[in-house]
């Protein structure tokens, strides 16, 4: 079982390397590999969850992205804490149960963003709080699975908000979070006990292709 794991800033190709990096595996392997996406509080399960909520809420639930609606809603420390935590309970299930079930069908599953994204979500987020501690963080640390191949792709701030106007992003984050972003991601000791590759992505897609294939091949076969 393989679990490959992508990691990135916005703008840095990421969907571009992993539809790339699929297309081998498949040729090698025959059959279409899983790619699961998710961070917290965005999953199926989560955006059922608040679907059933707003039908309940009505107006007085905030809608999806930045608003003074959402921000006056989770200056609510009681509301706060029960998003953080069902939004972790959320991802236990997601990576420690489902993820483990399509490796054990699948054998190899690709990830785009993992653990550490959303530790960085909710830093920015909710950074008056030391969810760190919580014990459902800590469950959701220990249960989740330990990426086989880890990559890091990155971009310089600038290009990252090129690309999001070019791709006219909805929620696109402001010049100064992408820094303190960046500034996160390149630090290795951000990433704990996950080890990953980092890419500077201003290189070609082949050049950045073919470094991706050189590590992956070194734990499973490609031809």
């Amino acid at each position: 079982m393989t679990l490959i794991v992508f990691s990135g800033t916005d703008g840095s190709g990421k969907t571009t390397q992993i539809r790339l990096l699929s297309d081998v595996l498949f040729a090698n392997t025959g059959w279409k590999i899983p790619y699961l996406w998710a961070r917290g509080g965005y999953t199926p399960g989560f955006d059922f969850l608040k679907r059933i909520i707003r039908s309940v809420g009505g107006s007085k639930v905030p809608s999806n992205g930045k608003s003074e609606h959402r921000d006056k809603v989770f200056s609510n420390s009681i509301v706060k804490y029960l998003w953080l935590n069902l939004a972790m309970l959320d991802l236990i299930f997601f990576w420690a149960i489902y993820l483990r079930i399509k490796l054990l069908i699948n054998k190899i599953v690709v990830c785009d963003r993992y653990l550490i994204d959303t530790k960085l979500d909710f830093l920015l987020n909710f950074s008056n709080v030391n969810f760190e501690n919580y014990l459902l963080w800590k469950i959701l640390k220990f249960l989740a699975p330990v990426p086989d191949v880890y990559f890091f792709l990155w971009v310089p701030v600038e290009i990252s908000l090129t690309r999001s106007l070019e791709k006219n992003e909805p929620f696109p984050d402001e010049e100064e979070v992408y820094k303190v972003r960046l500034e996160k991601y390149l630090t290795p000791s951000f990433f704990e006990c996950y080890f990953p590759h980092f890419i500077n992505s201003t290189k070609s897609k082949e050049l950045i292709h073919k470094e991706i294939l050189d590590v992956v091949g070194k734990v499973i076969r490609i031809s």
